[in-house]
């Protein structure tokens, strides 16, 4: 019996499902810790009382297995499949329920991190380090009702950490291929007045994304420079005014693919072929408790600006006929929002919101040839809404949203979406029975709509302005179980996503005609599910494993890097009175299709990491980990290299 099929056996007939541990309180009938989560329905929540599909990574966990960015946490989440093509930097890709990237909304403190200038509009997860992030919380299945258009597929929402009490920290690492890094991170002030903020500083040699096996070993480095910072100020007892701001600026170099007439071959080193980004995150807001808590409202503006700038000049010994190529994308995203909640009755609470943003794309190409070029393309929308939710709990066990929304945009017109969840928390036994199901739409990139070929030697229309909006619905039904004060939980769930109209990218590799379409009607069905217990010894166990269909149903193809199997394991043990922490963890990717066809196909693969840290004392803290222990051969994106054994070490101190 093959490792995958073994595996899904096991965990359908167990039917595990996700909990993970976020913010916490105690249940006075079962003395059970329970988790609290934000994201689900935009006020805070025990999870046991969410009918959505919720996980949530907090720092504890991050710090534990050593994790540089957001990509290597979202690994260990069910329902996430991650892939990148090749080393440190590059791009990164990510699918919620066989949803694609362009379905997923990322959230870093209320800021909306997707790129508007991007093919899809998708999220940029490839430079999102963890630093200063307090936990990651993972909402799954259609969310537009609360979160509008890209969200089809669910919601990311990074949450860093609030002012506590005056610290500091200090850590450097270093280890294979030439990694480098240091970060800062502090907190000051007072209970009016508190500043957190910090930097990191990260360097790798890199690895060659062109396969090693087709004899290419130019390895392609990345630089990330970070700073972050958080300002609260509490004026008054009943008003909080927060300034979240957040800049990344990273050079990655690439490789690039070799031409051969009209047709391309292959990935071949690159020694100049460069990616130049800069990413600003700004979010100020103001929250206002009034009549005594009844009427609590938050009044938001988010900004949101990805510059990125790609170089390709000749390689030393080419010939003058390639042309000097840069191209610079700049999407921005300016939004306002005000949320209004109500706690009408102990049993109801109502929330009002609406919100309009702005975005901008803009396209700089310049291109030297004999004739030379350059070129400047700028397109703008703008999307407005409304949205109402009411949160009802009856009997202390039973609790259900019902949400609705409406949005405006500039091109496309109205649209409705709506959404009902509901959750039946049995807490004597600790079990919780849960549902939802709801609508969504994704209205086209300005790409999609507007956008122009990037190559040397095409600058033809790529976009089409007659592309219609995505539209969606789905639903989702499970449980969760906890036994033995917490010790043992698990439970499953299972979910279906079918979405209308979908958008693919069609290329004729004869005439070179390439744009995009409505084509697909994609239906993506499976169950996602995990196990924690605390065992004995100091001993922790955490299994999660998806099981995903996602099919085109036009053709009745698999939608492409959409795996049937992926499961993540992680065995920790804690010794010497919780100074020290070793993890083991293992994460399994099945078989996907690289293809519209479904003519060619990567192997699965298993990933071995460990990782193991240690307090001398109250303020110093050494740590290490070996990744890809096993030094397996994989791909995780078609013939792009990925990173073989890796060691690191590193120290932290704290005052």
């Amino acid at each position: 019996m093959k490792f995958h099929d073994f595996l899904c056996a096991i965990l359908l007939c167990l039917s595990l499902s996700a909990a993970v541990h976020a913010g916490e309180e105690t249940s006075q009938a079962t003395g059970q810790t329970e988790e609290i989560v934000i994201t689900a329905t935009r006020s805070s929540e025990l999870l046991s009382h969410v009918g959505s599909s919720i996980s949530v990574v907090d720092a504890d966990e991050i710090q534990k297995h050593q994790w540089l960015t957001v990509y290597d946490a979202l690994e260990s989440v069910p329902g996430v499949s991650v892939a990148r093509s090749g080393g440190p930097g590059t791009t990164t890709s990510i699918k919620l329920r066989g949803n694609p990237a362009k379905h997923v909304v990322v959230l870093i403190d209320g800021i909306e991190a997707n790129d508007v200038s991007s093919a899809n509009r998708g999220p940029i997860l490839d430079h999102i380090t963890v630093d200063s992030i307090e936990r990651i919380e993972v909402l799954r299945g259609n969310q537009s009702t609360l979160y509008g258009s890209e969200s089809i597929g669910g919601v990311i929402n990074i949450i860093t950490k609030k002012g506590g009490k005056d610290r500091v920290s200090v850590s450097l690492e270093g280890g294979s291929f030439e990694t480098v890094k240091g970060a800062l991170d502090f907190s000051v002030g007072t209970e009016k007045i508190r500043f957190t903020g910090g930097f990191s500083r990260l360097h790798s040699g890199g690895i060659s994304s062109a396969p090693k096996d087709d004899g290419y070993d130019e390895e392609d480095s990345y630089d990330n420079l970070t700073l972050y910072g958080r300002f609260d100020l509490n004026p008054m007892d009943n008003l909080h005014l927060a300034f979240i701001g957040r800049y990344v600026d990273t050079e990655t170099n690439l490789d690039d693919w070799d031409q051969n007439g009209a047709f391309i071959n292959r990935l071949m080193d690159d020694f100049n072929d460069t990616q130049e980004t800069d990413s600003t995150y700004l979010r100020a807001e103001a929250t206002l408790d009034l009549l005594d808590g009844f009427w609590s409202q938050t009044l938001g503006t988010g900004f949101t600006r990805h510059n990125r700038e790609y170089m390709n000049f000749p390689d030393l010994g080419q010939d003058n006929l390639k042309p000097e190529e840069d191209d610079v994308f700049r999407g921005t995203l300016i939004k306002f929002d005000w949320q209004n909640t109500f706690n009408l009755h102990k049993t109801n609470k109502l929330i009002i919101g609406i919100e309009t943003e702005k975005e901008i794309y803009e396209h700089e190409k310049n291109v030297t040839q004999s004739d030379g070029t350059n070129k400047n393309y700028q397109y703008e929308a703008r999307t407005s809404a409304i949205y109402v939710e009411d949160q009802i709990s009856l009997f202390d066990c039973w609790y259900t949203t019902l949400g609705a929304r409406r949005d405006r945009h500039d091109t496309f017109g109205y649209h409705n979406t709506y959404r009902v969840t509901t959750a039946l928390d049995i807490n004597k036994i600790g079990t919780t029975l849960k549902a939802s199901y709801g609508t969504g739409y994704k209205t086209p990139a300005l790409f999609e709509l507007y956008g122009r070929s990037s190559w040397d030697w095409f600058d033809g229309i790529v976009g089409d302005e007659n592309l219609k909006p995505e539209k969606s619905r789905g639903w989702d039904i499970g449980f969760d179980q906890s036994l033995l004060k917490g010790k043992l939980r698990f439970g499953s769930t299972f979910f279906s996503t079918k979405t209308e109209d979908m958008i693919t990218w069609e290329s004729n590799q004869i005439t070179w005609d390439s744009y995009y379409k409505n084509t697909q009607q994609a239906k993506a069905y499976g169950i996602e599910s995990s196990l924690s217990a605390i065992l004995p010894w100091n001993l922790d166990f955490n299994l999660t494993y998806t099981y995903t269909k996602s099919k085109d149903e036009n053709t009745d193809k698999y939608l492409t890097y959409v795996p049937e199997h992926t499961a993540y394991a992680n065995l920790g043990w804690s010794f010497n009175e919780d100074r020290g922490h070793l993890n083991l963890g293992v994460n399994y990717v099945g078989s996907r299709f690289t293809n519209a066809t479904n003519t060619e196909k990567l192997k699965n693969y298993t990933v071995v990491n460990v990782s193991s840290s240690y307090k001398l004392s109250d303020n110093w803290q050494i740590y290490g980990r070996v990744e890809n222990l096993l030094d397996r051969q994989y791909e995780e994106v078609a013939d792009y290299d990925t990173p073989g054994i890796g060691a690191f070490l590193g120290i932290k101190v704290s005052f």
